[in-house]
């Protein structure tokens, strides 16, 4: 009787420490070289950054400390202890028209000092409103009746009142002027369609103007040529 011999079976290898060992190194290879590609990443968008900064400087300019001239100057017009800051955003009148009157005479429409210049860009404080404006008229002191005249020879187109410039008068004259007489009294000598004469008569001075009803009695002196607004003083030099 044969005996049939049974295959002997292998235990497995057991892992030593030397494979332990050659595991980790592979690892640690493995983290050096992910470590180093992210800081090359790092690095170069580090140096693309810097650049950027480099260019944005070369071109950059500092802001302003200090408020334009053209807003500071001259505002000190009327200006009161308590008045506010001036505001930055304000409108503008429109461009100055040179004038050329040659044709036209012209002479003041009051007697009294001027109280508040024509200004279309400097702020001047406007103590009814409490605020900051330009000023697009000449104002002329006096009392309440003090004489105003027409400034030149021309025709009446306009006699009213409104709430902002009291009662007014306009004049058409010659060569695109017009002139307008605010803060008056009521009932003037005067009416629409009336030819007037340089140095006459048309009206008397008053508080009627609700802009500047918190100044004292003045005329409010305003005149445009071709539409726009020019210094009434310009034309007395």
């Amino acid at each position: 009787m044969m005996i049939e011999k049974m295959p002997l079976k292998k235990e497995p290898k057991k892992k030593g420490k030397f494979h332990f060992v050659r595991t980790s190194i592979g690892i640690g290879v493995l983290v050096f070289v992910i470590a180093f590609f992210v800081t090359i990443v790092a690095n170069t968008r580090k140096i693309a950054n810097d650049s950027l900064q480099v260019a944005s400087l070369a071109t950059w300019e500092p802001l302003p400390t200090t408020a334009p001239q053209d807003l500071v100057e001259n505002v000190t017009i009327n200006q009161e202890d308590d008045a506010p800051i001036p505001p930055t955003d304000v409108p503008t009148a429109a461009a100055a028209v040179p004038v050329t009157a040659e044709s036209l005479e012209w002479a003041k429409p009051a007697n009294g000092d001027v109280t508040n210049p024509y200004s279309e860009s400097d702020l001047v404080y406007n103590r009814t409103m409490d605020d900051w404006r330009v000023h697009l008229g000449v104002d002329f002191g006096g009392n309440i009746g003090s004489s105003v005249f027409a400034a030149a020879d021309g025709t009446v187109t306009d006699v009213g009142k409104d709430d902002d410039w009291g009662n007014y008068i306009v004049i058409t004259h010659i060569d695109g002027y017009v002139s307008k007489y605010c803060n008056l009294q009521d009932n003037p000598p005067v009416q629409i369609g009336d030819k007037v004469t340089m140095g006459q008569v048309i009206g008397g001075m008053d508080r009627t103007a609700g802009l500047e009803s918190a100044d004292p009695p003045h005329l409010h002196f305003e005149v445009t040529l071709n539409g726009a607004y020019i210094d009434p003083m310009s034309l007395f030099e």
